[in-house]
């Protein structure tokens, strides 16, 4: 009888134990798998904000960890499949800082941390700087470092963000510049700026009284022709000379001895 309550007392045990199980693993099933971040920025990306917000003023915001999917879009007219892959080019990629104007809110650029290096080359390129030179967005990436000079972070940020200020703007070229610039290229194509020939010197006017009028050269006629004599002024005179004594006189050349 003993025995009888000992087993009884194992299989309720066991039931329980089972029960418990089963229902941790329930709750872990339709519990949301979801554990939020203690902080925003790591230690790298809270250093630099600081001194990118220092760099660029009062007259622009940075946003930190914007997900390019909501900042670049996509052209119309594509197909189902190009659409797609664009879409899957973009995935999961963000934005560790984009800057926009404080006023109008528009996006001026995109700035991302690349890790150290001890080599000191530019930060490579990937598919993302194509994106964004696709898209028209400038972005610069700026490598981490323990001391950022506030000068050179605002110098990079200003480079990359005057393209976009120019194409913005009205980019009228004054009426002035625009017509130096349209006639110093006239005269490179017209070949203008070779140094002149030396001028030639004047014709007569006056002819004297019955001289044939001379044929002027064709220009362009590439055909050779023989000289064209008109009258007694049309040749020149060549150099006079005489010949002293008779030719018969003249001493032979010194033969070759044999």
């Amino acid at each position: 009888m003993g025995y009888f309550y000992f087993l009884l007392g194992a299989a309720a045990i066991l039931v329980l134990s089972m029960l418990l199980s089963l229902r941790k693993s329930l709750k872990r099933q339709f519990a949301l798998p979801y554990v939020a971040d203690r902080t925003f920025f790591t230690p790298e990306q809270r250093a630099f904000v600081s001194v990118l917000e220092r760099a660029l003023g009062t007259d622009y915001r940075v946003y930190a960890k914007v997900r390019v999917a909501d900042v670049v879009g996509l052209r119309g007219r594509l197909s189902r499949d190009d659409r797609d892959r664009a879409y899957l080019r973009l995935g999961d990629r963000r934005f560790d800082y984009l800057v926009c104007a404080a006023d109008t809110s528009s996006i001026v650029c995109a700035v991302n941390l690349a890790p150290r290096s001890r080599r000191g080359k530019p930060p490579p390129k990937d598919v993302l700087d194509r994106i964004c030179a696709a898209a028209g967005l400038p972005f610069v990436r700026i490598r981490e470092s323990d001391d950022y000079a506030l000068d050179e972070v605002a110098a990079i940020v200003s480079d990359v963000m005057h393209p976009r200020k120019a194409s913005e703007g009205d980019g009228v070229l004054p009426h002035a510049e625009a017509e130096e610039t349209l006639l110093g290229l006239s005269k490179s194509i017209l070949g203008e700026e070779r140094p002149a020939r030396p001028a030639r010197a004047p014709a007569r006017s006056v002819r004297e009284a019955g001289a044939p009028r001379r044929r002027e050269p064709e220009v362009g006629v590439s055909k050779r022709r023989d000289p064209l004599i008109l009258g007694r002024e049309d040749i020149e005179d060549g150099p006079s000379f005489t010949i002293q004594g008779d030719l018969d006189d003249v001493a032979p050349s010194r033969g070759r001895r044999r």
